[in-house]
């Protein structure tokens, strides 16, 4: 036998209203095409019904087949071809009073009872009867307490009045339930708006600090590159110049107008003595007897000079000097840069 493309397949329909669509009508044929085609490619194929045994063999004829049928609802496994119960499952005789108080709390509640294929009836109405007529089997009224055990199944249905109170209350339900869930759904709106608005506001300080810090960041670099380029612009000066300002540095640095001079090695070679000279005739206008002297000793700097008389040194190197003046200087260089 060939492998069909439904090999491994369980297909399991309700009968009524589902595989049989209208009560009393034969099935459809394209549903029992359909069945069968599904069972010839290897598929098992039953029907799952709230019918007993006695009610199933009167609709028996109406489909096909492969495995046993679930009846009941799922209380008997029923294998057709044989007539075997292959499993029965029973109410537990503790559920009998609940059953009872069930359709007593409801007036005119019919009770159907299924004991096996013997189907007894505790009170019946006009739903109850519709029902007992579409399963074909004979039925008897009963006193529940008459009833043996074991129960298979029990069925309580209500008059058609409680029903329709049942559905409006139902509906009051559902229409209370959608009135708090819509509170519920706008109450997290809510708190959801009111988070993002926070979060908002969170990432917009957090921004504007981000900002600030970027931007004095900035001006902090301007500044530097500003003393930077005033260093460029120091060491490029024209050699008069230059000359001038060591000279002016050394006058106004010199405390007894008898130290050393230390120039870098570059300096000391280029501009070493004009520059004690200019510094000399700067000093002999407040101190004659002042007498500053070029040093043999040269000093790894970038500008600028340092004055030396024992072991007593004043810095006046060009880096030493703007770094000395960068407090001072820097508010009033960050004005002049970032003016308006």
């Amino acid at each position: 036998m060939r492998n069909g493309k439904f090999e491994g397949y369980l297909l399991v329909a309700d009968f009524d209203d589902t595989f049989c669509p209208e009560h009393g009508a034969p099935v459809p044929e394209e549903n029992r095409r359909a069945a069968q085609h599904f069972m010839d490619e290897g598929g098992l194929f039953t029907i799952a019904t709230g019918r007993d045994v006695r009610s199933y063999y009167s609709i028996r004829d109406k489909f096909t087949v492969n495995v046993p049928l679930v009846l009941s609802n799922g209380a008997v496994i029923f294998d057709g071809e044989s007539g075997e119960s292959w499993y029965e499952s029973f109410l537990p005789f503790s559920c009998r009073s609940d059953l009872l108080a069930a359709r007593d709390a409801f007036p005119g509640t019919g009770m159907e009872v299924h004991r096996g294929a013997d189907v007894r009836v505790c009170g019946s109405n006009a739903t109850l009867e519709k029902h007992l007529s579409r399963m074909g089997v004979p039925v008897s009224e009963a006193d529940p307490g008459h009833i043996l055990y074991p129960w298979t199944k029990v069925v309580l249905v209500a008059p058609d009045e409680i029903r329709a109170e049942s559905e409006a209350r139902c509906a009051e339900i559902r229409a209370e339930n959608e009135r708090l869930a819509q509170e519920r759904y706008w109450a997290l709106v809510r708190e959801g708006v009111k988070e993002t608005e926070q979060r908002v506001q969170r990432m917009g300080r957090t921004a504007r600090l981000e900002a600030k810090k970027s931007v004095l960041t900035m001006k902090q670099e301007a500044v530097s590159r500003a003393f930077d380029r005033a260093r460029e612009l120091l060491a490029e000066l024209p050699e008069a110049d230059y000359v001038a300002f060591l000279a002016r540095e050394a006058a106004e640095a010199s405390a007894t107008g008898q130290e050393e001079i230390i120039l870098s090695k570059k300096d000391r070679a280029a501009v070493g003595a004009k520059a004690v000279k200019a510094a000399n005739e700067l000093l002999a206008k407040k101190r004659p007897d002042a007498v500053l002297t070029l040093s043999a000793e040269t000093r790894e700097l970038a500008g600028g000079l340092i004055l030396k008389q024992g072991d007593i040194e004043v810095n006046c190197s060009v880096d030493t000097l703007l770094e000395l003046s960068r407090g001072e200087l820097a508010a009033r260089v960050a004005e002049v840069l970032f003016e308006g």
